[in-house]
């Protein structure tokens, strides 16, 4: 297999193109990056920030450069030695009028070409007045009749086409549609006194529209847009057709024409609030305007993947990632098939198989099932057992303590999360849901012990065991259960009777035998598939309740640190952080040596330095404390009475402050910028969280009232002591995270997996959720440091380095570790994609400060050592350097291991010490850098 020797991803838009990441190259090359690893590129919807929402898989954005430009970038990838690895979007589509595939399905219903393409369930929910099946679209801002009688939805001509027009909204006209249309027109003619005038042009092209077939909705597209051009009488005849469909204001009656055109269409427009109850199709979470996609069907999969094959074969692209897999119905038949497709087309080429991995997040006990063919994930659950292992465990205890304390929230976050997903099948889910039971209830009329369970129980049952599944989904797709499902189903059902010990143990019982495909002895086929078919829907359906449950929602209303609640995270997770690290690093080498190792991406909830600083709070919980309560007392006078609710309450101020101290820049000018950002971030914060605010029903009061908060506590003005004492802290805490955010690359680098770079944090990220952290980068300016920092690199000098730690606030230490520890990676790229991973012991009163181990491949050797604490004051913000803070803590080395060492980091030799030359003294190895990476000599 091509595996790249690192990744740095890369977020294409309109303002950073193709020609943008050529000019870039040489620069990564330099850095140390194998490969690029590039956002969807792929023809997106017009405006696109981040290019998931694809309307033509088949051709490359334009919005991004041309093929000439796609080509230099591919060129100059390879001229230096790298590869480009592509995130593709298999899911779903948007669905946006520039979705040609997308247009077809509303213009012909179920009779389009494209009607299976998509995931539509035409004959659940509404129907036209008519019984024709339509797909509803939510995308009203009011009701319809309010919308249609204020004239806000218009019918319009365009090119020949009829078309009708929301705002700036475009959908089409279904083809039998234009007769009525054109016979009107017709009637504003006068008497024609040929049978060659536009009248009878318009009367044989509403004849053309009564025929069902395609090749008559060509041709009457094709004469209506002919005959618009050569008569400017007909066109004004059409006009004034149009015209009176539309209505006139204060008339009811006049909209009568318009509300039976739209009754005939293959869609139903409805409020937008009707998504959650009534939406027919497959969104991607609770996005409308995303439509899943069929991917199990062959023809889908050959028609969405052409383009991506053709540049694999053509040697453009050398991997893939995959997005959202738990979204498809069997993401390991798509694997397999992806495989083949992608290998056989490199073979051709003479090539070993691509790279893939996948988007998945992974529980805390959970690995990707085995049978998949990729090489793993994209690297969340290595972010977040890096984010555990720097987190003070008891510190953490306490933070948990004086949370509840301070804010009189007591759940634990199991129990948040429990809640919240409750929440979102309830507000956003609530059709999906409601379709499911429906289902489950039609099961159980074949099932003699169910057959008598009444549908509310049956219903809440299913929330139930949906809300306490410990995973995002899983992933039956024959006859029978995986054991490790099994055990996942067997848990929710568990936890279901505890949480709700007054549901019926007979309801509870079918549900699991339902998602255990424990069928009636009798089952025949049919019922033996319609089960099968229920579980399939239910797994498609928790993946989002998970998402937004707990990651848009409970992560956002759990404040005691955030600094762990990222993307897969598990804030009120209790293990042994060193242990915890131990076993993934383990695990990762044996099952999946080259997944990524990420610790930023344009998803995770903050900036990986962010995140950092903010974890220094576990080392001082008893100052936090002190502090967190000085400061809401002095900054009273600043929250406000919103209705019967005060703003910002004590949990909202948790978070602010918290995020202050992760997030402040450490340039003063970017003080003005920060404030906005910080405003754009705390309204999604609170809408997510959905305690008094939400994107549903947004208070707008309530934010207000809040973002007025942040700005009086921020005014620096004389009797503010809250600047003061916030600062002071402030630039300890900053000072202490730079031990963190080293660990963090040291980290990524040389733990078994394929190490990933989001853009521009090779400098401090000190960034929030998105969109924040798809800012654009200034990658001139790290390209300058680098240039000063390449000498070094080659020929590290202690005293240098040292320097660059004590001026750390420029960023440029932690641009020379991953520069430097990326040459040492190059250097030996078989021992770190596949060397054994052995976990080393430290001994000493400072021993539980540091994580240590090896990497080894036959006689070649990586030893990494990194404080993973401050181990300082953190108002001092000192690194822990030296025989003061070590003093006499050592590593253990294996017993076959080299005695002498060099530092990749700093130049320093260092040798094994003790009676047997098997320690490493810690206070050596750590003597100019809190991090070490250590080479044979």
């Amino acid at each position: 297999m091509d595996v790249p020797r690192s990744t740095y991803r890369l977020q294409f838009t309109a303002d950073f193109g193709f020609a943008d990441a050529c000019r870039l190259v040489p620069y990564l090359a330099r850095l140390g990056i194998g490969a690029v690893y590039a956002s969807p590129l792929q023809a997106a919807r017009q405006g696109s920030t981040h290019g998931y929402d694809v309307v033509d898989p088949d051709r490359l954005n334009p919005a991004l450069g041309t093929d000439a430009e796609f080509t230099d970038l591919i060129n100059t990838l390879h001229d230096h030695g790298m590869g480009l690895i592509l995130d593709i979007v298999p899911n779903h589509m948007a669905a946006a009028p520039e979705n040609r595939w997308w247009t077809n399905v509303l213009e012909h219903g179920p009779d389009s070409p494209h009607a299976s393409t998509f995931d539509i369930d035409w004959y659940r929910g509404d129907t036209s007045p008519s019984g024709r099946a339509q797909v509803l679209l939510p995308i009203l801002g009011n009701y319809f009749g309010e919308a249609l009688e204020a004239r806000q939805l218009r019918l319009d001509v365009q090119e020949g086409a009829l078309i009708l027009r929301y705002y700036d909204r475009e959908f089409p006209v279904a083809p039998s549609s234009y007769g009525a249309v054109l016979r009107a027109a017709q009637a504003a003619l006068p008497a024609a006194p040929t049978d060659r005038g536009p009248s009878r042009c318009l009367a044989d092209l509403a004849d053309l529209s009564e025929r069902s077939d395609a090749d008559a909705a060509r041709a009457m597209h094709a004469g209506l847009g002919a005959l618009l051009r050569d008569s400017p009488e007909a066109q004004q005849a059409l006009e004034h057709a149009i015209t009176v469909y539309n209505g006139a204001a204060g008339d009811p009656a006049s909209f009568d024409a318009l509300e039976r055109l739209l009754d005939e269409q293959a869609y139903r427009l409805a409020h937008w609030r009707a998504a959650a109850e009534r939406v027919n199709y497959r969104r991607f979470f609770d996005v409308s305007d995303l439509v899943s996609l069929r991917m199990g069907d062959p023809s889908v999969f050959a028609a969405t993947h052409r383009l991506v094959l053709r540049l694999v074969e053509d040697g453009a692209v050398a991997g893939l990632r995959v997005d959202h897999v738990d979204g498809l119905e069997n993401p390991g038949a798509y694997l397999e098939l992806l495989r083949r497709e992608v290998d056989g087309r490199r073979q051709r080429r003479g090539e070993s198989g691509g790279y893939l991995v996948v988007e998945k997040i992974l529980a805390e006990d959970e690995t990707l099932p085995a049978g998949w063919p990729v090489s793993g994930t994209t690297g969340y659950d290595f972010l977040n057992v890096v984010n555990r292992l720097l987190v003070d465990r008891d510190g953490l205890t306490e933070l948990r303590r004086i949370y509840a304390q301070a804010t009189g929230l007591r759940e634990s976050f199991d129990d948040v999360a429990y809640r919240s997903k409750i929440r979102v099948m309830e507000e956003l889910f609530s059709g999906e849901v409601r379709a499911l039971a429906g289902h489950l209830e039609t099961l159980s009329q074949r099932d003699r012990y169910a057959r008598n369970a009444g549908p509310d129980e049956l219903h809440r049952a299913l929330v139930e065991v949906s809300a306490n599944l410990s995973c995002y989904r899983t992933y039956t797709h024959g006859a029978t259960v995986s054991p490790e499902d099994r055990r996942r189903i067997l848990g929710a059902v568990d936890a279901t009777r505890r949480r709700s010990s007054d549901l019926s143990e007979r309801v509870v019982g079918f549900v699991r035998r339902v998602l255990l495909l424990e069928m009636p002895r009798t089952a025949d086929e049919e019922l033996r598939a319609d089960w099968l078919r229920f579980v399939q829907r239910w797994q498609q359906l928790t993946g989002p309740i998970t998402a937004k449950g707990v990651e848009d929602t409970a992560l956002y209303a759990y404040n005691a640190l955030v600094s762990l609640n990222e993307v897969g995270g598990d804030p009120g997770l209790d293990v042994d952080p060193v242990a915890a690290f131990h076993r993934a690093g383990g695990a990762r080498r044996a099952r999946w040596p080259h997944a990524m190792s990420a610790t930023a991406t344009h998803d995770t909830k903050r900036g990986e330095d962010t995140r950092a600083r903010i974890g220094v709070l576990s080392e001082i919980p008893h100052t936090w404390e002190a502090t967190f309560r000085r400061w809401r007392r002095w900054n009273q006078r600043h929250r406000r009475l919103v209705g019967d609710v005060v703003a910002p309450d004590a949990n909202e101020e948790c978070l602010i402050y918290q995020t202050l101290l992760g997030a402040w820049p450490a340039d003063r000018d970017d003080l003005e910028r920060f404030r906005e950002r910080l405003h754009g971030y705390l309204v999604k914060a609170a809408r997510e969280s959905k305690v008094h605010t939400s994107w549903i029903d947004p208070n707008g009061e309530y934010e207000q009232a809040v973002l007025e908060f942040v700005d009086a506590i921020l005014e620096p003005v004389a009797d503010n002591r809250f600047v003061t004492d916030f600062q002071r802290l402030q630039q300890g805490v900053a000072g202490a995270g730079v031990t963190k955010s080293l660990a963090q690359v040291l980290l990524k680098v040389s733990w078994p997996g394929i190490p990933d770079f989001y853009q521009g944090t090779e400098l401090w990220d000190l960034s929030l959720a998105d969109p924040d952290n798809r800012r654009p980068v200034d990658f001139a300016v790290r390209a300058r440091l680098l240039d000063d920092l390449e000498s070094l690199v080659k020929s590290p000098r202690p005293r240098d380095v040292r320097r660059l730690l004590d001026n750390w606030r420029d960023g440029r230490i932690k641009l020379y570790v991953t520069a430097a520890s990326l040459a040492a990676r190059d250097r030996r790229p078989g021992l770190f994609q596949d060397g054994d991973y052995v976990p080393l012991e430290a001994d000493g009163s400072m021993s539980e400060h540091l994580v240590a181990f090896a990497r080894r491949q036959g006689t070649a050797w990586s030893v990494t050592v990194t404080a993973r604490r401050s181990t300082s004051p953190a108002h001092r913000g000192r690194p822990p350097l030296g025989r003061a803070v070590w003093r006499e803590t050592t590593v253990s080395l294996p017993d076959d291991a080299p005695v002498n060492w060099r530092n990749v980091l700093t130049g320093e030799r260092v040798a094994a010490v003790g009676p047997a030359l098997r320690q490493l003294d810690v206070a050596v190895v750590l003597r100019v850098l809190p991090v070490a990476l250590l080479e044979p000599v």
